[in-house]
């Protein structure tokens, strides 16, 4: 059973009292055939497995309320074969498959409320019509042929430091990228609505970054055509949002400040699409490639397998006498996935390692510059009584103070079971 999601905890309770007579009622949930596997889930959850035909046949018959024995008798009938169907529910019951047990409800309190609850499909399917598409690829053509006739419009960094003043730039560039990276989740969450897709949108880490993120685990409940659309929504959003700023800045009239911050807009979204090509840290182009190849968790796999092969050096280093070694994790995964999870895994370990020196290197630094300089403005404005420089350190300090502040909060909260897991071990 290959799970897609976070465990939930049961009452100890409900399972002790599972009779051959126990019967139960199930919540609604999509069943579906993809790569020959059965995909068993439920949308409002994003709970999502891959269970035999066996196992899909035993949640028909429990739908219909058939109780564990009847069930039992007809699942040896079809498939000459003895289930252990109480192993069954429970997993069923951990998944949040099940409502209730014999009438008893289980009050696991597990849908997670969807951001913007009120948007519906019919609000925003027409966004994917033909001639809306139609529309967008004549937009995208023109901005094109507007780049190759105006070169000198591709983004430049130089287009960043539109200001003298380090706050002004600051307040300004970050308000764009914010408002940016708003549209592009926004995008995400309104593809997978037009799918009638509950979605998240809450803020996450990748390495060093500080992300937005939106959920959509439930679009395994959809063929994996559709799928694309919300994967790449947000790309696409930030591809149309460069081509009206292009279009724009080169040929209406604009005053020197606002082609400024079109230019910021241009440049921060042209980085912001490259960055999701880094693919090894679950960006949007990692999920494309993920459909792509016909993978399930790529990246949870390839971390397993990365895990595992550190272990097999660091016993070899010790030369440790085990006689039990750790299970290769390729051994769970079907053939057609094992050696895309070895070059994914590379992959990872690679691209991480390098965007750690490049941040070490590069990124690292230029934040210690930053809150340097603002630093000596400060100092500067208060011993020459100049307001300016004064203001001008301060809220380049409490700008970057706080984003660097968001980071590390997101990253406790998001990986708060894990140092809980550590501690506990070393207590």
């Amino acid at each position: 059973m290959t799970k897609f999601g976070k465990p939930r905890m049961v009452p100890t309770l409900v399972l002790e009292s599972l009779k051959p007579d126990t019967w139960l009622e199930l919540y609604p949930l999509t069943i579906r055939i993809e790569d020959d596997q059965y995909i068993v889930g439920r949308i409002t959850t994003g709970e999502f497995v891959t269970l035999p035909e066996v196992g899909v046949r035993a949640i028909e018959l429990l739908q219909h309320a058939h109780s564990l024995s009847e069930a039992q008798v007809l699942l040896r009938e079809e498939y000459d074969t003895d289930v252990d169907l109480n192993v069954f529910v429970v997993n069923l019951v951990e998944l949040g498959f099940v409502k209730a047990v014999d009438g008893y409800l289980l009050s696991l309190n597990d849908t997670p409320k969807p951001s913007l609850p009120w948007l519906q499909p019919y609000h925003v399917y027409w966004l994917f019509s033909w001639p809306v598409c139609a529309l967008y690829i004549t937009l995208l053509v023109a901005a094109g042929f507007t780049l190759i006739t105006h070169i000198h419009l591709f983004p430049r960094y130089k287009a960043f430091f539109w200001s003298t003043f380090t706050s002004v730039l600051i307040v300004g560039n970050t308000a764009i990228t914010l408002v940016s990276i708003a549209l592009h989740e926004l995008a995400h969450l309104v593809a997978a609505r037009s799918l009638g897709i509950p979605a998240n949108i809450s803020l996450s880490t990748r390495l060093h970054n500080l992300v937005a993120q939106t959920d959509v685990t439930g679009l395994w409940a959809v063929p994996r055509r559709y799928r694309y659309r919300v994967y790449l929504a947000g790309i696409l959003w930030e591809l149309a949002s460069m081509s009206v700023a292009l279009l724009l800045v080169a040929y209406v009239p604009l005053p020197v400040f606002v082609q400024n911050l079109l230019n910021v807009l241009i440049l921060t979204n042209f980085l912001g699409i490259s960055w999701q090509f880094q693919f090894y840290m679950r960006t949007d182009i990692y999920f494309v490639v993920l459909d792509l190849l016909h993978c399930r968790n790529l990246f949870e796999d390839s971390l397993a397998y990365l895990h595992y092969r550190v272990k097999l050096v660091w016993l070899h280093i010790i030369r440790s006498r085990i006689k039990k070694f750790p299970i290769n994790p390729l051994t769970y995964l079907p053939m057609h996935e094992r050696r895309k999870v070895v070059i994914y895994a590379w992959l990872v370990l690679v691209g991480s390692t390098t965007a750690l020196v490049l941040f070490a290197f590069y990124s690292l630094p230029i934040l210690i510059e930053l809150f340097a300089r603002a630093s000596a403005s400060v100092w500067q404005g208060i011993t020459q009584r100049q307001l300016w420089q004064l203001l001008d350190g301060i809220v380049t300090i409490l700008i970057e103070s706080s984003i660097q502040i968001l980071f590390v909060v997101t990253f406790l909260k998001n990986h708060r079971n894990n140092f809980t897991s550590w501690f506990g071990r070393q207590s």
